[in-house]
């Protein structure tokens, strides 16, 4: 069986690349010339050349982007880590659906200054539930997890190198699934690599009502997407499924029909042929809005499935039998 040798090589232009992300391309330019994102190849005329690796590293970062990560927090990650933090962001958003669905969102303070602001406004804040305040030390955790909190509000006046740390161990010691840190001074470098779908940083001083816009933000945003959009956003970001066979090799796949006296072989080819253009197609396609790129994304990697399974069946004919290529 003969691979498209230059498979890892199919390369894009800006425009098609923007569609299929949902980036801009004025954006992608900003990105790559001011954070490195990707380095795509050039045409002799100095045109922008993206590769499939290119396409689907960019299709995680505005997905976490869109979720709440910075930009330069995640430019530098590598594309399993894009990955991984993507899943991690799902997650947490599935989680947030479920456990909030029905009900208000439940908050546990930790830290003297906010609880005393909390318990003033508490008639206010009609949007949360409001479990307990404690200090923000690690010997309440076990208090903290019997209350079931949805969110952390959590005091702390400085941040240094070990900030992020505190915070990943109280998530977990708590069972939380978002901490909300006010903090006074410090280093929020520390603390970029924390994915937003666990973490929002806000610099004191805040109001209790600023706390509960950001309470109703967070989860607002999990319980409005529906399932299908969440699995439409899962597959506009998976990985380009690259091509098993290019044009020639097709072509010569269905001029055996003849030969064995079967029309499978050049009727999967015809299939495969058909799917590629459609795929160039939904990249090309112009997009009127926003929701118009993630169908287009959408129809894009679909079709690169559907692809994908047909090319494993023509595979299949060409061992079964003995096809030559």
């Amino acid at each position: 069986m003969k691979k498209n040798d230059n498979s890892e090589k199919q390369t894009y232009k800006i425009g098609a690349v923007s569609k299929m992300t949902g980036i801009p391309a004025e954006t992608l330019r900003i990105w790559e010339r001011r954070y490195r994102v990707v380095e795509p190849d050039r045409t002799p005329a100095g045109g922008r050349l993206y590769s499939q690796r290119d396409i689907s590293r960019l299709a995680l970062i505005k997905r976490l982007v869109d979720a709440g990560d910075t930009i330069s927090s995640v430019a530098a990650l590598t594309l399993e880590e894009l990955d991984s933090r993507a899943a991690g962001t799902r997650q947490a958003q599935s989680t947030l659906r479920m456990r909030t669905q029905g009900r208000r969102c439940r908050v546990v303070v930790l830290g003297e200054s906010l609880a005393i602001q909390m318990k003033s406004a508490q008639t206010q804040l009609q949007q949360l539930s409001i479990a307990g305040y404690f200090g923000s030390d690690k010997d309440h955790a076990s208090e903290v997890r019997s209350l079931e909190p949805d969110v952390l509000l959590l005091e702390m006046s400085t941040l240094h190198e070990g900030s992020g740390k505190q915070i990943t161990d109280w998530l977990q010691a708590t069972g939380a699934v978002h901490v909300i840190l006010v903090y006074r001074f410090g280093n929020t470098a520390a603390l970029a690599h924390l994915p937003a779908s666990k973490c929002t940083i806000l610099r004191a001083p805040v109001d209790p009502q600023m706390i509960q816009d950001q309470c109703q933000a967070l989860f607002a945003t999990s319980i409005s997407a529906t399932e299908e959009e969440l699995d439409m956003s899962a597959i506009s970001t998976a990985m380009v499924i690259p091509r098993k066979y290019d044009d020639e090799t097709l072509a010569r796949v269905a001029l055996h029909s003849a030969a064995i006296k079967c029309e499978c072989p050049r009727h999967l080819s015809e299939l495969v042929a058909s799917l590629v253009a459609f795929e160039q197609y939904s990249s090309e396609c112009e997009s009127q809005s926003p929701e118009d790129a993630a169908l287009h994304a959408y129809l894009y990697n679909t079709t690169s499935r559907a692809r994908e399974m047909i090319e494993n069946a023509l595979a299949r004919v060409i061992k079964t039998e003995k096809i030559e290529i």
